[in-house]
């Protein structure tokens, strides 16, 4: 096999490289169905931190659907996370640009390790020429708004049949995480990150000159006013809520607590929380919270999925640890609303505002 390296690496970046090359080296050897690899995020980008983790991309040759390598490889301390895509659905390429908020930028970005038949290379070059077409780069933008629009009514409807106030803060969240957020990044070609993602809108809001987007943001989330307690505390309640989770899950459902095994691995704990830290370190309050969040949010999805199975008591304290982590607990139904409007008056604001 042959595995094209970088050479202008050095330092951190360096030695991330050879963990790359050596995790797509083991990659290629478990499966025997991978026609290409690449390596994407802050690796590539060549912005890594010390306690940046690696994200591989494998085109499959299977026709099955997208999904990770479980369980994500470690190699010397280093968690290497993989994306499994197969090749047919490369063949879908304006669906890609328009329904995956992640890939377009990830290949964009990303370094090919692995593509003796110029798989990667191909599509990387269509999808530049759709970055460049206005007509499909409003259209992403577009789907990214409907995706928040949805995320938006999903906390009307828990809140008003009094469902669940946890519930419909989660869906704020990912209407930013997966909506407003990418779709604010992409107007402003500022590449995503995972745990430093509300540094990146951040700055996309400043490329923008729309500071206003930004306080906007912080505002659904409930982050505009972060305090360094909280910001400090974050890491540990996620640790706290998400060992509740693994046991409650692993000792009355397993059959989610291996569906859930990535977000619930120890070393994914572990790599959020040094994100938290390394970003409170510099004063970064309100992204050190945010990047605790998601995983906190995916704890929550799990544990209701398999309310039914659940002890009780067990899955209030798991609940209680999330409104700590969101800071929740004295929070009401009527401020969840208004986030809620919030992001409707973002959603209705951004065509004009972008």
């Amino acid at each position: 096999m042959v595995l094209s390296y970088p050479s202008f690496v050095d330092g951190k970046s360096r030695d991330l490289m050879c963990i790359a090359k050596e995790a797509a080296q083991r990659i290629l050897e478990l499966r025997g169905d991978v026609i290409a690899l690449y390596l994407a995020g802050s690796v590539a980008r060549g912005d890594a931190t010390p306690t940046s983790d690696i994200d591989l991309g494998a085109i499959i040759s299977q026709r099955e659907h997208s999904e990770v390598l479980k369980p994500p490889l470690f190699i010397k301390g280093v968690q290497v996370s993989c994306r499994l895509i197969p090749r047919m659905r490369l063949m879908d390429i304006r669906r890609i640009w328009l329904e995956d908020p992640i890939l377009p930028f990830q290949i964009l970005e990303s370094i090919r390790l692995y593509d003796p038949e110029d798989i990667l290379l191909r599509f990387k070059q269509r999808l530049e020429a759709f970055f460049k077409d206005k007509h499909l780069f409003k259209e992403r933008i577009k789907r990214c708004l409907g995706f928040a629009e949805e995320r938006g009514r999903e906390v009307l409807e828990y809140l008003g049949h009094g469902i669940s106030e946890e519930r419909g803060v989660a869906s704020l969240l990912y209407a930013i995480l997966y909506g407003i957020g990418p779709a604010i990044l992409m107007k402003a070609e500022v590449p995503p990150s995972q745990r430093r993602f509300l540094l990146r809108l951040e700055e996309a809001c400043e490329v923008l000159d729309e500071p206003h987007l930004y306080r906007k943001v912080l505002q659904i989330l409930g982050l505009e006013n972060v305090s360094e307690t909280w910001a400090l505390g974050a890491p540990s309640i996620l640790e706290e809520l998400h060992k509740k989770t693994s046991y409650t899950l692993f000792r009355f459902c397993k059959p989610l607590y291996h569906k859930g095994i990535n977000w619930l691995d120890r070393r994914t704990l572990d790599y959020v929380k040094a994100g938290a830290m390394e970003l409170s370190v510099i004063g970064k309050h309100a992204a050190a919270v945010f990047c605790c969040m998601p995983l906190g949010a995916r704890c929550l999805d799990l544990v209701e999925e398999s309310a039914h199975y659940l002890p009780m008591n067990l899955r209030l304290e798991i609940l209680i640890g999330f409104r700590r982590l969101f800071d929740l607990l004295k929070v009401d139904t009527e401020e969840i609303l208004e986030r809620a409007m919030r992001l409707k008056e973002v959603i209705q604001m951004f065509p004009k505002s972008l």
